[in-house]
This record gives C-alpha cells, sequence and structure tokens, in this order.
C-alpha cells in the first residue's frame, strides 16, 4: 500500500492508498476554460439543449428506438447547424469547432454556422480544451525536467502520441518545446491515412524539422506490437520497440465497447478483456446489448513496456460523474450516446465506487493491469470535472 493525497491550491490531504501504488488526485483551478467563462449564457443555453435533446431521446428509447430520433431533432431544432456537423462526427474534424472557438471554423475551410457558436460551449466542448491544457502543461514539464537532467549533450526528449487524430495538438506542444531550446522528438501514430495526412499539413505549416518528428500510420493493436509505417518526418524504423520513449499519451483512446455479433467484436481492437455486460446509462434506462470491454487492460500493458524507466504515460477518461462535486451527474455521456449518437462510449469514475451500475473505475483498472516498476498515479481534474487526466509514472 502506498499514501494517498487529495491537493487543492497549496493543501493536501493525505490518506492511504488502497491500492499497491500511491496516487494523488489534484484539482487544477487554474486551467479552467477561459473561453467559456467569457461566454456565461451559451454556456447555460448549450447545457439546457443537452438536457431537453437526451430527455426526449430516452423518450424515443423507451418507445423502441425509430429511426429518426426526437432527441436528434430536438438538437437541430434548437441549432439548425449540427446538421452540418453530423458529416464529420466519425472523422478527426468531429472536435474541430468545440477545440478551437475562437477560429469560428467547423472545419478547416468551412465556416461555422451561426447557431452553431453557443454549442462550442458544450460540456465536451469545455472539456476537451481544459484536458488540452492539462496535456499540453504535463508534457512541457516533463520535457524540461528532461532537460535539465540530460544537460546538453544528453538524450533528447521522447514523445509516443498514440492515436494522435489530425496531431495539430501535440505539434503545436513539440514547436513550442523547441522554442524553450531542447531537444525534443514526437512520433504521432494513428491509424486513418486521412488524418494523418492533415498532420503531415500541419507540420510543414508550422516549420517544425523534419528531425523532430515522425507520423505514423498502423495499427495501434496488433498482438505482435506496435506495426507502423512511416508516412511523413523521419523514420526510426518499422515499430517502436527499441526507441527511448521518455512520454506516452493516448487522450483520444478512451474506454470502449464495442457491439458483439455473429463475426466478433466490432472495432479495430485485437486485445479483449473476457467479461461481457449490458450497456448502461447514468441518465436513462439501460439497453439490452451485449458488449464486450476491447483490451484496455492489455492496451496500458502493451504500452508501459515502451517507457523508459522514469517516463510517465498519460490518458484520460470522461467521467460518469463531477469528481469535485459527486452529487452532480453528468449527462453529457447520455446526449452523445442517443443524440449525437456515440454508442460505444463508456465513462468511467475515479475508483468505480459511485453505485452506478456499470461504472468503470479507472484506478482499480491500473491495479488489475499490474504495471511493473509503477511509482505514482496522478490524477488531474479539471475545473469542469468532465474529464480526468491520469499520469502514470515509472520508477526511475
Amino acid at each position: 500500500m502506498g499514501v494517498a493525497s487529495v491537493i487543492e491550491g497549496r493543501k493536501a490531504r493525505e490518506f492511504e492508498s488502497q491500492y499497491s501504488f500511491p496516487y494523488e488526485i489534484v484539482v487544477h483551478d487554474d486551467e479552467a476554460d477561459k473561453y467559456a467563462a467569457d461566454h456565461p449564457d451559451s454556456v447555460q443555453l448549450a447545457y439546457e439543449g443537452m438536457i431537453e435533446a437526451t430527455e426526449l431521446a430516452y423518450d424515443d428509447i423507451r418507445a423502441g428506438h425509430p429511426e429518426w430520433k426526437s432527441g436528434t431533432k430536438e438538437a437541430l431544432r434548437r441549432a439548425p447547424g449540427v446538421k452540418e456537423w453530423f458529416p464529420y462526427l466519425n472523422t478527426d474534424l468531429s472536435l474541430y469547432f468545440l477545440s478551437y472557438p475562437k477560429e469560428n471554423l467547423l472545419v478547416p475551410g468551412i465556416p461555422l454556422p451561426e447557431d452553431l457558436k453557443e454549442w462550442q460551449n458544450l460540456l465536451i466542448g469545455i472539456g476537451i480544451r481544459e484536458r488540452m491544457a492539462r496535456f499540453k502543461s504535463s508534457t512541457i514539464d516533463a520535457a524540461i525536467a528532461h532537460a535539465e537532467k540530460e544537460g546538453v549533450n544528453g538524450q533528447r526528449f521522447n514523445q509516443l502520441e498514440l492515436g494522435c487524430g489530425n496531431g495539430r495538438n501535440a505539434l503545436t506542444i513539440l514547436r513550442e518545446i523547441i522554442e524553450l531550446g531542447h531537444n525534443a522528438h514526437f512520433t504521432l501514430l494513428d491509424s486513418q491515412s486521412v488524418s494523418l495526412e492533415r498532420a503531415v499539413q500541419y507540420a510543414t505549416e508550422m516549420n517544425i524539422p523534419g528531425d523532430n518528428y515522425q507520423i505514423m500510420e498502423g495499427d495501434l493493436f496488433s498482438i505482435n506490437g506496435i506495426l507502423i509505417k512511416k508516412v511523413g518526418g523521419t523514420a526510426i524504423g518499422s515499430t517502436t520497440s527499441g526507441v527511448n520513449l521518455d512520454s506516452i499519451s493516448s487522450l483520444d483512446i478512451p474506454v470502449r465497447f464495442h457491439r458483439i455479433n455473429d463475426s466478433g467484436v466490432t472495432g479495430c481492437y485485437a486485445f479483449e478483456d473476457e467479461w461481457e455486460q449490458s450497456e448502461v446509462s447514468s441518465f436513462g434506462p439501460a439497453l439490452d446489448t451485449p458488449l464486450r470491454r476491447a483490451g484496455q487492460i492489455t492496451l496500458m500493458q502493451e504500452i508501459w513496456k515502451y517507457l523508459e524507466k522514469g517516463g510517465s504515460y498519460m490518458r484520460d477518461s470522461m467521467n460518469l460523474v463531477n469528481p469535485i462535486n459527486p452529487d452532480g451527474q453528468l449527462p453529457l455521456v447520455d446526449y452523445l450516446r442517443h443524440v449525437i449518437n456515440w454508442q460505444g462510449l463508456v465513462p468511467t469514475t475515479i475508483h468505480g465506487d459511485q453505485g452506478i451500475e456499470g461504472e468503470i473505475g479507472m484506478l482499480p483498472m491500473i491495479e488489475k493491469a499490474q504495471l511493473s516498476g509503477l511509482a505514482k498515479v496522478i490524477v488531474h481534474i479539471s475545473p469542469n470535472g468532465v474529464f480526468n487526466c491520469y499520469e502514470l509514472l515509472k520508477a526511475a
């Protein structure tokens, strides 16, 4: 057993950890999303619209899943521009206008419909922007600490970004690290070639030297390791084995369930844990759909192998409840499932102890993975509590 602590500002409360590793829970009040703070009316409108649309979606579910949900109709009624958003929902551009609200673009090159502007402050948008701020802060801190340890002529800082999408966020961080005078190399890995083509374009536009990055296409979940092929930047081999990785991130790989059908489990995950359960909801009734959790524990174990001693692995997860105010449930998950139709999404809590049927506890899942050399887990909580970021530190 280790020590656990909850840190809010400069105050810390310590207690005995119930896991084999110590952990900290850190509340980052200073990383509140400024765009949402500057548009409180928009936040309220978006929240009310989300609630109304989700309630109507559950009316449809109880009535037997009609083909066109009235919850989705309500979303279109409140913001007709949502219809223009739908074609991008299963692409790397699905969250573009939520991630970069000041650009007023739906996706690159397409102006944001006026009636979608209030939706930039959906909880998912606020959460994404706060998550981006946390990832940036942690990665830059890790790069600076690495430079201080290695000295001028030491090894460069190596970061692997799994499920990088179009790579814009990671490349922006890389450019800032380089501008700070540090030697860094980022490997961006994704399975979608269209997304990676955009990543190559972003890297070129940012004038990032080719020997500071590589952009790779590959199967993240091959049983033989992370199989990759070069798309852009400099190559370091056919797999990531043998590379000294100081930091790994998989912020865009959520805890996900996949439907089981006659041909097996849909989705791209090759690793699967051997248990099944029905889809459940914190907002409405459970659905009688058999699902299987696909390989999250095995995925963590595989990622851990590539991480250098003293390195860190960061991942995130969407919350069932607000960890700062556990009495306040977040209806966002049900909205994304049943209005936006991201059916595969399954959120979590920190300990899995909120008494919600089917919830996944992230720390218990990390415990089950039995990661050798796990020194500490830091749970980063953003002010709105939409996402938690889990930073796993490997002993030096």
